[in-house]
């Protein structure tokens, strides 16, 4: 029953665009339908360069996110990057 309550929760979240930082939230991005358009470290555990940065903000132009998901142990430097936009962390 829990589960059905949560599910409801997370039905606007369904299609919503996001970058991640880190690949750790597989499960939950499949779980609530997210699509993950990017990635902040270009392979896990490989700290963003300012090239692959750029990259993404160049892609963002296209495909915009709505929000970068990060957890707390992750460096703010690399999300400090883009202009604007919503950040959330978990």
């Amino acid at each position: 029953m829990r589960n059905r309550a949560l599910g409801k929760e997370a039905a606007p979240l369904r299609g919503v665009p996001i970058v991640v930082h880190h690949k750790a939230f597989t499960y939950f991005i499949n779980w609530t339908g997210m699509r993950e358009v990017a990635s902040l470290e270009p392979k896990p555990g490989i700290p963003p360069t300012p090239s692959h940065l750029a990259e993404l903000i160049d892609q963002m132009k296209s495909q915009p996110a709505k929000v970068i998901i990060y957890s707390s142990y992750n460096s703010p430097r690399a999300r400090s990057s883009f202009p604007s936009g919503p950040r959330y962390r978990w």
